[in-house]
């Protein structure tokens, strides 16, 4: 999602925003080779959401690629899932912010709600649901992968699983990274929200004072 939010001006978030709309809530075209090469170019590798709502699609358009099933604990993901996302979906005026920036912030919010929904049966608040949703989309995955082309891998593992299935060399100076991104996540929606919704108003407003009052009726709401 990271990479998603970086590249925002390559219109990133608005492609997979369309992708997860056709296939989930305004049937489409769906995505396909040439649709998913507009966002891959540049790239060998994809994770985490939203690319991994489209595993069969993936699948086929790239019948050679190697998946790698990082297995987690589900009771720490949901934890972690709280801390980070829902936290964020609770924010009562990010909805707003969004509505006023279709450039980055709209598609976001558009395409984690969508995912949520999806992983949840419709009620993104749902966090058993949510279980539910990691539980089978891991089932699905291993049921949708040959075998030869799959490593159920926990970071525990360290780089000898992967690398040796990748077919690279082990690194000798590097160890292998256990970063927890969790407050990071968090640290990164404020700042988007603060720059974006600054920037908003900024082309809506014809005088600093409705700003100064919009920023601080926001961060009332907010807190």
């Amino acid at each position: 999602m990271s990479e998603c939010i970086k590249h925002w001006q390559d219109r990133h978030l608005h492609y997979w925003d369309e992708a997860l709309k056709a296939k989930y809530t305004a049937p489409g075209k769906p995505y396909q080779v040439k649709e998913f090469n507009k966002i891959f170019q540049g790239y060998n590798a994809v994770s985490d959401i939203p690319s991994i709502l489209f595993v069969d699609e993936l699948l086929a358009a790239y019948p050679k690629a190697k998946v790698i099933l990082t297995n987690r604990d589900v009771d720490r993901w949901l934890k972690s899932m709280d801390s980070t996302f829902y936290a964020v979906m609770r924010w009562r005026t990010m909805g707003v912010v969004a509505y006023l920036d279709p450039a980055l912030l709209r598609p976001y919010w558009s395409l984690l709600y969508i995912v949520m929904d999806t992983w949840t049966g419709g009620n993104w608040k749902d966090q058993q649901a949510l279980r539910q949703g990691f539980l089978d989309h891991y089932k699905h995955v291993r049921a949708a992968v040959p075998e030869n082309r799959i490593l159920e891998f926990k970071s525990e593992d360290g780089w000898e699983p992967l690398c040796s299935f990748l077919q690279k060399p082990i690194p000798t100076d590097v160890p292998y990274p256990h970063v927890n991104e969790g407050v990071g996540v968090v640290q990164l929606h404020a700042f988007l929200y603060w720059i974006r919704l600054a920037k908003a108003l900024g082309r809506m407003a014809t005088v600093g004072a409705p700003i100064l009052v919009a920023i601080a009726a926001t961060w009332w709401y907010l807190a």
